[in-house]
């Protein structure tokens, strides 16, 4: 669209498509966070939703298409935290940085990836190991979605050459996979108090290796 010319506002039919659109995705959440993917029907949708049938069907045909939209409803969701600011970063005191640090960390699990929706993300994402049409369909979106985070955490540091920024990467990647076991260790007993122990204990490891990004010498940092 050319620079200048006003964005066209949507139609009250396509506010309307959208309102249910979204109704529905929030339903899906809510009955997968209760029941689990297999245990979510379509009539258990519409019961939560409050609509007919026919109105689903006309956004979306089949269960497939209704968990691709959520995953992707899901993943588009703006993110709740955000990383230090820039005036966190630029501090001198390596213990400030620590905290804010420590801060982030502790707010991916609270507010992200130990919430409902997250769960339900998840239920869709392990029954695509099953079912290679809906992997294919929701796999480019959950690409963008971690390269998008990824990025927005890495632009928190300065100078980064490309092997520092592999290897911070390949931190956030062991970070995203052990807080997703977490949550599935959960549903076979790990109790509150040891998923504590084990946040407390990786976070332990994982900030001074964080942090040693920062320091442009770090040996972290340092890759022929």
């Amino acid at each position: 669209m050319p620079t200048g010319q006003p964005a066209i506002e949507p139609s009250r039919q396509e506010q309307k498509s959208e309102r249910a659109r979204l109704l529905l995705c929030e339903s899906t959440v809510t009955c997968l966070t209760q029941y689990g993917y297999a245990e979510t029907s379509i009539s258990r949708v519409l019961a939560i939703a409050g609509v007919s049938k026919g109105a689903l069907q006309h956004h979306y045909p089949t269960k497939e298409d209704l968990m691709a939209a959520t995953a992707q409803h899901l993943l588009r969701r703006p993110l709740q935290q955000q990383p230090w600011s820039k005036q966190d970063r630029a501090l001198s005191d390596p213990a400030t940085r620590e905290a804010a640090l420590a801060k982030w960390l502790k707010n991916t699990w609270d507010k992200m990836i130990n919430t409902g929706p997250y769960q339900a993300l998840l239920e869709i994402l392990l029954a695509t190991r099953t079912d290679p049409v809906l992997h294919k369909r929701i796999n480019r979106e959950l690409e963008d979605s971690i390269r998008v985070i990824d990025e927005h955490f890495c632009q928190q540091y300065p100078d980064l050459n490309q092997a520092s920024k592999a290897q911070l990467q390949a931190l956030l990647c062991a970070n995203r996979c052990l807080l997703r076991g977490l949550l599935i260790e959960a549903q076979y007993g790990l109790t509150s108090a040891a998923q504590k122990l084990v946040l407390k204990q990786w976070w332990q490891m994982l900030t001074p290796l964080l942090l040693g990004h920062f320091d442009s010498t770090s040996q972290l940092g340092e890759t022929a």
